[in-house]
């Protein structure tokens, strides 16, 4: 988990995270990732990329490319979910979405809501993913 929070920081684990990095060295006792180079190989950053990840049926012919908002509850699952921008093709994929498998984590119980952004990719080769947005990189609705 302390590899996967650095990899969540990104290049920001260097303007801190020495907690994490602390715990981590502690824990394994090994060197933990110094340089942003060296966080980029680490294999972590590619298990939170997929933990991010859902692949979806083919949805659309072609490529496209859109984002949205999801809201999410217990179980997990969508509740709700609002067309942000990109093709016009995708916006009705809002099915396909909300019957998706997400890893979205509650406590035991809670009767919270849960508001992610998503970008949702289609090519004829791949098929369709939906990949989370970290929620620091979501600065604005637009």
């Amino acid at each position: 988990m302390y590899r996967l929070a650095l990899a969540a920081l990104g290049a920001r684990a260097f303007g801190g995270g020495e907690e994490i990095r602390r715990r981590l060295e502690h824990l394994t006792g090994t060197k933990a990732p110094t340089t942003v180079h060296q966080l980029s190989s680490d294999p972590s950053g590619s298990e939170l990329s997929q933990l991010r990840s859902v692949k979806l049926k083919q949805l659309v012919p072609g490529l496209a490319t859109a984002e949205f908002f999801l809201l999410f509850s217990p179980g997990p699952k969508v509740e709700d979910m609002q067309f942000i921008r990109g093709s016009e093709k995708l916006k009705s994929a809002g099915d396909a979405l909300s019957e998706a498998k997400f890893q979205v984590s509650f406590p035991e119980g809670s009767s919270a809501r849960l508001v992610r952004r998503a970008i949702l990719t289609c090519s004829k080769i791949s098929g369709c993913q939906a990949v989370l947005f970290t929620p620091d990189l979501v600065n604005s609705v637009n």
